[in-house]
């Protein structure tokens, strides 16, 4: 995940999207997601920029014959949640438009909260950063996700 401070345009976080499946050792690389945070006018504000590399989840069907030429794909999209929820009760979830066959998609879309800085320096609280292939007739498909300390945050 790529992290731009508002504040300071010109420091660069980068940290891979980081997976918790009982089949992988570990964290695996499963891509990154580019976002713009920052603390102003009372709100904190996030801007999911893009995301890249991302795994295909999506395999085409075999049936005609020019479906041969086509790739594997995802149908992403990014949600955002504030952790944990104890502290965070009544605020929502946000998610993004979903970006059809992209493995490499831009989003450049903004959320806002209304939370105090105060709830942001409270140790637990946490950005959750979750990829998602979304599927048609079955479950969205987790893609990765990343965690970000929102102590972190300028304000």
């Amino acid at each position: 995940m790529e992290i731009v401070d508002k504040h300071m345009d010109d420091i660069l976080k980068s940290v891979g999207l980081r997976v918790h499946r009982e089949k992988y050792d570990g964290l695996a690389h499963f891509g990154s997601v580019r976002v713009r945070l920052g603390y102003w006018n009372e709100k904190l504000s996030i801007e999911v920029i893009s995301a890249a590399d991302l795994t295909p989840h999506d395999v085409p069907f075999k049936v005609f014959k020019c479906s041969e030429k086509t790739q594997p794909s995802s149908d992403p999209f990014v949600e955002l949640e504030l952790k944990p929820t104890t502290n965070f009760f009544n605020e929502q979830k946000y998610t993004t438009a979903v970006q059809w066959k992209n493995l490499n998609p831009i989003f450049n879309e903004t959320f806002h909260w209304r939370i105090s800085p105060d709830d942001c320096l409270i140790q637990p609280a946490t950005l959750v950063i979750t990829v998602k292939d979304y599927d048609i007739l079955t479950k969205n498909a987790f893609l990765g996700e990343a965690l970000f300390p929102l102590h972190l945050v300028r304000y």
